[in-house]
């Protein structure tokens, strides 16, 4: 079973501009959600970067396994899954020796288009960049090129080293990055 996904984010991106040119290329839009995790860490050193979340939206819950232990940058291994009780989920994260390293929360304007996803992130902070999501590199390259993006620009990596090291905001050290709180 294939569990890699691949993924770029893009800086300084004009929102409202790429979202009508997804629109007008037939786009579907999913709507806007305020995405709220709690992110737990193996104990130990980390050879590469593994975590999982507990992702909570509305009513829903879901429980993800991701790591980038493969060569490409552009790839990242990720299990996930809806879980009907979080409590219990975090609680097993928990059992199984995981640590609570962080509660984030994020707004998101999602929108798909062909086998592709499209996410407008805002983070606390003012962070804000676009992340791709798809199955196919030279898919997305063209897709992105067709919506006036520069490939060149495109970043890789998880959304926490995107805002550590393209915001120089230290997310690592807090234990909460929400809009209301962060320490």
């Amino acid at each position: 079973m294939e569990n890699i996904e691949k993924e770029v984010k893009f800086l300084n991106v004009d929102n409202e501009a790429v979202q009508e040119r997804l629109l007008s290329l037939g786009a579907n839009d999913e709507g806007r959600q305020v995405l709220r995790d709690d992110v737990y860490y193996f104990p130990g050193p980390q050879e590469f970067q593994r975590w999982c979340r507990v992702r909570l939206h509305g009513d829903k819950a879901w429980m993800c396994y991701k790591d980038q232990q493969t060569d490409n940058k552009i790839d990242t291994n990720e299990i996930e899954f809806e879980v009907s009780d979080p409590v219990k989920a975090k609680l097993f994260l928990e059992k199984c020796g995981l640590y609570l390293k962080r509660s984030q929360e994020k707004h998101r304007h999602k929108f798909t288009y062909k086998n592709f996803v499209f996410d407008f992130d805002e983070w606390p902070m003012n962070a804000k960049f676009l992340e791709i999501e798809g199955q196919d590199e030279a898919e997305m390259e063209a897709i992105c090129r067709e919506l006036g993006l520069q490939w060149e620009q495109r970043v890789f990596g998880t959304s926490l080293n995107c805002l550590k090291e393209q915001f120089k905001i230290p997310v690592d050290t807090y234990k909460h990055f929400t809009f209301e709180l962060i320490d």
